[in-house]
């Protein structure tokens, strides 16, 4: 009987584990290797739409739906390329990287904010920077620099 007791143990633990390590595949190995795979698919189709030489990062932002940035090298000139999850591509545009490092000092020096975090977004037809604190979050026009909205940022 003690043998019995022993082997039911035993058998209940493994059972237990198998549980665990099912649990484990379906609901966190599956969902990280679709997203990784999501994102080596869209840029699979970006490289082949485009002549890409090369990316450098790709940025996931979420402001009204979930669209990517991606600073990516095209016939030898650098280009931010905005599209979305589907791979669809909503806008183009050529690099001024003296224009954004001006533009980041500017919009930090005149917010006065040093931990800011000042992103490059495409929405509503526009491209904005979308500079975000703790508890506030600005939207500036990409070309002029013209304040577009001022949202108060409250979390539960």
């Amino acid at each position: 009987m003690n043998e019995y007791k022993r082997s039911l143990t035993v058998y209940l633990f493994l059972v237990i584990i198998a549980i665990f390590s099912f649990n484990f595949v379906v609901f966190v190995l599956s969902p990280a290797n679709q997203l990784s795979n999501t994102q080596a698919r869209i840029m699979e189709k970006l490289f082949e739409r485009y002549a890409i030489e090369r990316c450098q990062t790709i940025q996931r932002y979420q402001y009204s739906r979930v669209m990517y940035v991606s600073n990516c090298r095209i016939n030898d000139v650098d280009t931010y390329i905005f599209f979305d999850h589907n791979g669809i591509t909503h806008y183009k545009m050529l690099v001024d990287q003296m224009k954004i490092s001006q533009d980041h000092e500017i919009l930090l020096g005149e917010l006065n904010l040093e931990d800011a975090k000042v992103t490059l977004i495409y929405e509503e037809g526009k491209v904005l920077y979308r500079v975000q604190t703790r508890t506030m979050e600005y939207l500036f026009d990409y070309s002029d620099l013209q304040l577009i909205k001022k949202v108060r940022l409250t979390y539960v």
